[in-house]
């Protein structure tokens, strides 16, 4: 079964990476490119430029320096329109013609466009063909603001904005985008969605939100938000447009949340949040969410310290969230503080070493709650908790694992009282140690031949004559390995070997 799983998700990888796109680029290396390139190559200069033009305020570019435009340019990229002597790009648009000879006419596109176009002027007017931003500096916020979902090739691929990794993109102003997608800004290393760099976006020590996604369908990967005001408010990344996406970004050095969702339809995949709310706000957490579904998979949360610090908060609203195969580790407060009164489902997590506890049903008074096949260690209140007012709860609490020894939970693995959740029978992992390769450094790699492998809860029902159970032997916790020995007997919330 995971075999064939791990083949899927490599087939689904290599379709995702295949996609074609209208590609942009930042590079905000110092000897890199200028926020007056058109973004439409990935080299630090742009391959023509021109000033002083004539320019018709809508499609019309017309050299008046001698040039000839068409020896270097070429349809189907981009060009930046700008007042001589600015340092932002304010608008771009595909090239549709060139004219032949000296100063010969540049015919851009009236439809695919982003950002505003300059007033016209028979002088005064300048033009560049290609070259990589520099990105975000200062109060500049390029590309956000004049990259659109309109920016697209002939073919009319997707818009795709590549940030080359190796230095910061630093901030004395917060970015807000407004974009409606679909839309793709993606860090890399040396080849567009190579998925083997990130870019730096910083605020230096300023109070701000680095980053609010206020528009439809963006999708974001591989970023680091670091670094505003220590005893701010300010997150590293606020999505607050909906229909978005986040891929393997980071969000440490905060005053204030690592990541805060606040519409519906949000997914996090493979995020991190580290050292954030380090102003001790109430309610704060290297993931928030106050929006309806927002789903959590493969997040790890950890060391954030200080005492109001949650792993993963849901408000307490109507909000409700999915964890799946997340960690919360070493943070000051509780692992998952699930305040929100609709479902929470909690499944194949791990909640370690919390200040309080490990999962926290907190004080919504009709908090429903799914929790199955998570690994429940150290936590200096119970392994699974209520804070709340214990009314009108339901739910289960399925094949979960707690420690013993020095890794007990300090006051219980689940709080006496959890009114409608039914609690099936605590498993107890050996005294005194951890089924994972290096857990204070991270690695939650289950042990080959631990006795947490292969015995998660996951049979399928098959009920119809002639059909026979699909059986599924999932690890219980966020770390799946594939080495482990093939399990026999039916699967289930059975008991798996675990000291009783």
């Amino acid at each position: 079964m995971k075999t064939f799983l791990f083949i899927v998700l490599l087939f689904l990888d290599v379709v995702a990476k295949a996609t074609t796109y209208t590609d942009f680029y930042v590079d905000a290396n110092a000897s890199a490119g200028t926020n007056v390139n058109s973004g439409s190559t990935s080299n630090a200069l742009a391959t023509y430029t021109s000033t002083n033009g004539n320019w018709d305020g809508a499609s019309l570019f017309v050299p008046t320096d001698g040039s000839t435009p068409a020896g270097t340019v070429t349809t189907n990229t981009f060009a930046s329109v700008y007042l001589d002597g600015a340092t932002n790009a304010v608008y771009i648009a595909r090239i549709e013609t060139v004219a032949a000879g000296v100063n010969g006419t540049i015919t851009l596109s009236t439809t695919a466009v982003g950002g505003t176009a300059p007033t016209s002027g028979a002088t005064g007017r300048s033009i560049k063909v290609g070259g990589a931003w520099s990105g975000p500096r200062n109060s500049s916020t390029v590309p956000f603001g004049v990259l659109k979902t309109t920016c697209t090739n002939a073919s009319g691929n997707s818009v795709r904005c590549n940030w080359r990794s190796g230095s910061s993109n630093v901030l004395s102003v917060g970015i807000t985008d407004s974009s409606v997608g679909p839309m793709h800004h993606e860090g890399y290393l040396t080849n567009p969605g190579d998925g083997l760099g990130r870019a730096i976006i910083d605020a230096n020590n300023v109070n701000m939100s680095l980053l609010t996604l206020s528009g439809v369908n963006v999708s974001i990967a591989n970023f680091i938000f670091q670094h505003n005001l220590p005893t701010g408010t300010g997150s590293g990344l606020i999505s607050s447009g909906g229909e978005q996406r986040v891929t393997g970004c980071v969000a440490n050095g905060l005053g204030g949340r690592g990541f805060s969702i606040v519409t519906s339809g949000a997914i996090l995949t493979e995020c991190e949040a580290y050292n954030c709310n380090q102003g001790t706000n109430a309610d704060f957490a290297g993931f928030y969410t106050s929006a309806t579904g927002t789903t959590f998979d493969r997040c790890y949360s950890h060391d954030n310290l200080t005492a109001a610090s949650s792993g993963f908060t849901v408000s307490a609203s109507t909000a409700n969230a999915y964890f799946i195969e997340c960690i919360a580790q070493n943070n000051g407060s509780n692992g998952f503080s699930l305040q929100g009164q609709a479902l929470n489902f909690v499944k194949n997590c791990n909640s370690v070493s919390n200040g309080l506890s490990g999962i926290d049903l907190g004080s919504g008074s009709a908090c429903v709650a799914y929790i199955e096949n998570c690994a429940l260690f150290n936590n200096l209140s119970y392994g699974i908790n209520s804070s709340g007012s214990l009314l009108l709860r339901d739910g289960l609490v399925k094949n979960c694992v707690y420690g013993s020894g020095n890794q007990t939970n300090v006051l219980g693995n689940v709080v006496a009282n959890l009114n409608g959740i039914e609690v099936d029978t605590p498993i107890i992992y050996t005294a005194s140690s951890t089924p994972w390769t290096s857990p204070t450094t991270g690695n939650f790699t289950p042990v080959a031949g631990a006795s947490i492998v292969n015995t998660g809860r996951g049979t399928f029902t098959a009920t119809k004559s002639g059909y026979t159970p699909t059986l599924s032997y999932p690890d219980i916790g966020a770390g799946q390995i594939t080495n482990s020995a093939t399990a026999g007997g039916g699967g289930g919330p059975t008991s798996f070997g675990f000291s009783q």
